[in-house]
């Protein structure tokens, strides 16, 4: 099947990386992964558009693989903000968003110069949106383009440097932040040419999203992936460091060291090539970092780093002399030749003054003097000889010509004249060579010169076919299309536009297109500004009934009746809801010039209820939440049960039901209330633990100063009021306390305190505390528990009489467990016998008048009030409690260990909230 650009759709060769017709990158064939599902609607938000309450529409960017992303002004924190919105299909993938939640709070604490900065993560009306540090400037595929195509080593370098500084640092947070998604699509360059790594945090999720296809492979990212990535084995920094690699390859050749044909096959098993013009040492360094064994990866971007900077330095310092030796040569040839031209002089004037000599009348020499001028002679031959092969024989020239003549000529970056040129005294080995001319494309190759032999160089220029090209719209984000093809979004400058004629058109949603020409000329700019005419079409929505809200493409745009006279000519997605009736929804295409009429009947899902209770005034409940007091009503209710709860409060009980909710009917509901008694019980569904009405009323609080046996801190005798409440019947057993701590112990005194149904010992008040919030928590806060006051504990204690002891003023045991004849302590009572020397099972003796067990003896029971010995001057009449924060606590009752003194129910008494004894319980009262 033939391969189309993705972009501008047109057909495509086999094997190539860009698109020939609209230059977008093109995934190679074989390439069968790749994921282009995701394609989100450009103008989905306006500017001036208020997004999620704080946030400021003021333009489109563009869409990646994680959305479309806008700039926006943040009103909260007064700052231009990148806001990318995640697409739908992410959003219902539980694990993705838990994931992303972890990775973006990981990557907030991420603060350096070269990171962008991820300032949240959040959800508006089921949609996702991140919010990072926004940074002007341009993209790293940009600049490069820029610059040529492809950046110098010198250039590179300091770009390079600052990645690997930022990923070092990310490497060293804990836990260590593995961007796995570096690319140079997401290096930003700043205005003062400072590069900032973005998606830190997002990256790793994209990558490893179900959504995204196998392991993220997208046309963009896939030559930047590691080995492991595509395999699906464990990545880390080594990870990192294999793109860094491959970017530092593409920025100094034009492209990653694999981009066409079967992309997976090469990263995994083909060595990568040399890059033409590059040293050997980088080209090894690169290698060294592209292994596909991770393990023999540099171990940390500084390694990698430092590795290229030795060899930069060193090319650095070799290149700086490169241009001045030329200059050098080409000076020290002049003075030659000025030497040459003098010599030449002197030799003619010589030669005349020999020949003058001649005509002279010379007398004899001697034989001495025909010697010495023989030898002069032969030395005058040598020295002409030299000079001769010097001017004849001058050395290695090179030629250089031009088609057309008159180019200029650049040698090492040095200007050496106007083509045709020769240039002697170069010297041997390789030279850079450039030729510029005019309205001709520039001409750059490498030459080698070997010494003692001459080369001509003829090089025909080409002549330059291309203009640059600027287009803008109002508004922006418009399409252009050139000669039929589709070149990128306004605003848009093309460095490369082929000379001549062309036809232009702009397109954009809701907008007439717009038509133009112009005629491109070599190396010259040629610019479009066009004014986009709207294109609107009108729309009227009405439901039945009226008044259900109105969403277009998902955007809430009013109620009905609905009328709009400028909108978007083309698809749009209507849908209708309103409370108590089921969405509908159309999808319509609406023409230019024209008003749509669009009606929606809706069905009703909903039902009514009416409450009413006797007596009324009573708070009810619906599913747990409160409605008001009786009589009530709840409207719009949708089919299915509901649980209704009616509490009166005071001497009333609870009352309960469920019922079913049918749509379009009103259901009637009422309760008639049971009026509590003394006595009435009340089983807790969790524990079993039954608990007892105590009805509100009054008493006399403390005891006469006639009561045998009484402390000072029982008086004053004052009056009390005390509102109903619910008291354990028991006090809490053994059995119930281990639902809450399996492990308890009650130990043993003598005998074992460690029976199902003794009273639990050896709990402090903070374990009694703790046992009641258990309680509230398996009931999941439906009821409520807590200590007794100290109040509540004595007028439950007395049930409605005034003696010494809630049967009369005489000890009994039938009535309670007390130090006796029993008592493996000893006991000054050896007269009496209650049946038990230790703890007695709960409930073993006769109950008090409100059918309560064990208020006095048995084990002491812990009170929610902090001890005061003067807290009976502080009392309030109503409800008293004692809050202040002391270390020690009220205990009331007596306990088998304990003679008549302290087994009345006025006795007070304490013990620090940590104490853990043999005679120490508790018993618990429903607060709600």
């Amino acid at each position: 099947m033939a391969q189309k650009c993705w972009n501008c759709k047109s057909k495509l060769p086999d094997g190539v990386w860009t698109c020939p017709n609209c230059q977008a990158i093109i995934a190679a064939s074989g390439d069968e992964s790749i994921d282009r599902s995701i394609e989100l609607k450009s103008g989905q938000l306006a500017p001036g558009q208020t997004f999620a309450v704080r946030y400021e529409i003021k333009k489109y960017i563009g869409t990646g693989g994680l959305g479309v992303v806008y700039l926006a002004w943040d009103t909260q924190l007064k700052m231009d903000v990148t806001l990318k919105i995640v697409p739908e299909k992410y959003v219902f993938d539980e694990k993705y968003i838990d994931d992303f939640n972890l990775e973006v709070s990981n990557a907030q604490g991420l603060n350096h110069k070269n990171i962008v900065k991820l300032y949240d993560l959040d959800l508006w009306e089921g949609q996702a949106f991140i919010t990072m540090e926004y940074i002007t400037g341009n993209s790293l595929v940009n600049y490069i383009a820029e610059k040529g195509g492809k950046l110098s080593l010198k250039e590179a370098f300091p770009i390079l440097q600052q990645i690997c500084e930022a990923v070092d640092y990310a490497h060293s947070r804990k836990p260590p932040m593995i961007h796995k998604g570096l690319k140079i699509q997401n290096i930003r360059i700043t205005e003062d040419e400072t590069p900032k790594i973005a998606d830190f945090g997002v990256s790793p999720i994209l990558y490893e999203s179900k959504s995204m296809g196998k392991k993220g492979e997208s046309f963009e990212t896939l030559p930047y992936l590691a080995p492991e990535q595509i395999e699906g084995k464990e990545v880390g920094q080594w990870t990192d460091i294999y793109a860094i690699a491959v970017m530092a390859y593409e920025m100094l050749s034009s492209l990653p060291p694999f981009h066409s044909g079967n992309l997976k096959n090469q990263i995994l098993k083909q060595p990568p090539v040399s890059i033409v013009g590059v040293s050997d040492k980088v080209n090894q360094i690169l290698f060294k970092a592209l292994e596909k064994d991770p393990e023999k990866r540099p171990t940390d971007a500084k390694s990698f780093i430092n590795a290229l900077f030795d060899v930069y330095k060193s090319e650095a310092n070799s290149g700086a002399k490169a241009v001045p030796d030329v200059q050098k040569q080409n000076e020290q040839e002049k003075k030659k030749n000025l030497v040459q031209e003098s010599v030449s002089s002197k030799d003619e004037k010589r030669t005349k003054q020999k020949k003058e000599i001649k005509k002279l009348d010379i007398p004899a020499i001697s034989p001495l003097k025909n010697i010495t001028i023989f030898a002069f002679g032969i030395l005058g031959i040598l020295l002409a000889f030299v000079f001769s092969y010097k001017l004849f024989f001058p050395g290695h020239i090179i030629t250089i010509k031009t088609d057309p003549k008159g180019a200029e000529v650049y040698i090492d970056n040095a200007i050496v004249g106007l083509a045709p040129v020769q240039i002697k005294g170069l010297s041997s080995g390789e030279h850079d060579l450039k030729i510029a001319m005019g309205d001709y494309e520039t001409h750059e190759t490498k030459f080698e010169v070997k010494k003692g032999k001459s080369e001509l160089i003829d090089i025909k220029l080409n002549p330059f076919q291309y203009g640059q090209l600027i287009v803008t719209s109002k508004p922006d984000d418009a399409y252009v299309q050139i000669d039929g093809v589709i070149r990128g979004k306004t605003p848009l400058t093309l460095e490369r536009v082929d000379k001549g004629y062309r036809k232009i058109i702009l397109k954009k949603d809701g907008f007439d297109d717009w038509n133009g020409e112009i005629i491109i000329m070599p190396r010259q700019t040629g610019k479009i500004e066009a004014n986009l005419a709207k294109n609107y079409g009108g729309i009227e929505i009405a439901s039945e009934p009226s008044g259900a809200d109105v969403y277009i493409d998902g955007d809430k745009k009013g109620q009905t009746p609905f009328i709009d006279t400028k909108i978007n000519k083309g698809k749009l997605s209507i849908e209708i809801k309103k409370s108590c009736y089921a969405p509908q929804k159309k999808n319509i295409k609406i023409p230019g010039g024209e008003r749509t009429k669009v009606e929606f009947k809706l069905s009703s899902v909903c039902g009514r209820l009416e409450v009413t209770s006797i007596p009324d005034a009573t708070e009810w409940y619906l599913d747990g939440k409160k409605m008001g007091i009786t009589p009530g009503k709840a409207n719009d209710l949708r089919d299915g049960s509901y649980k209704i709860r009616i509490v009166k409060g005071g001497d009333y009980f609870v009352w309960e039901d469920t019922v079913s909710i049918k749509a379009g009917k009103t259901l009637k509901v009422s309760a008639k209330l049971k009026k509590l008694s003394a006595g009435d019980e009340w089983r807790e569904p969790e524990t079993g633990m039954i608990f007892v009405w105590v009805p509100s009323g009054c008493f006399n609080m403390g005891s006469p100063e006639t009561e045998e046996g009484r402390g000072a801190d029982e008086s004053p005798l004052h009056k009390v009021c005390i509102d109903g409440f619910w008291m354990g019947k028991f006090e809490v057993t053994n059995r119930q306390y281990k639902m809450f701590r399996s492990d308890h112990d009650s130990k043993d005194f003598g005998q074992s305190l460690n029976g199902d149904s003794q009273p639990v010992v050896y709990v402090t008040w903070h374990d009694a505390k703790a046992f009641s919030k258990w309680l509230i928590e398996k009931t999941q806060g439906k009821y409520e528990f807590a200590l007794p006051t100290e109040a509540e504990w004595e007028y439950a204690c007395r049930g409605g009489t005034e003696n010494k002891y809630y049967w009369g003023n005489e000890i009994n045991p039938k009535y309670l467990n007390f130090s006796d004849i029993n008592d493996p302590s000893g006991s000054s009572r050896k007269d009496l016998n209650d049946g038990y020397a230790v703890a007695a099972p709960v409930g073993s003796f006769k109950p008090n008048p409100f059918e309560l067990y064990d208020m006095l003896g048995n084990v002491f029971e812990w009170c929610e009030d902090a001890y005061d010995k003067d807290a009976y001057k502080k009392h309030s009449e109503s409800n008293p409690v004692i809050k202040a924060k002391e270390s020690k606590r009220v205990l009331r009752g007596g306990s088998w260990g304990n003679d008549p003194t302290f087994v009345r129910c006025a006795n007070r008494t304490s013990h620090a909230e940590s104490a853990k004894l043999y005679y120490l319980g508790f018993r618990i009262v429903r607060t709600r």
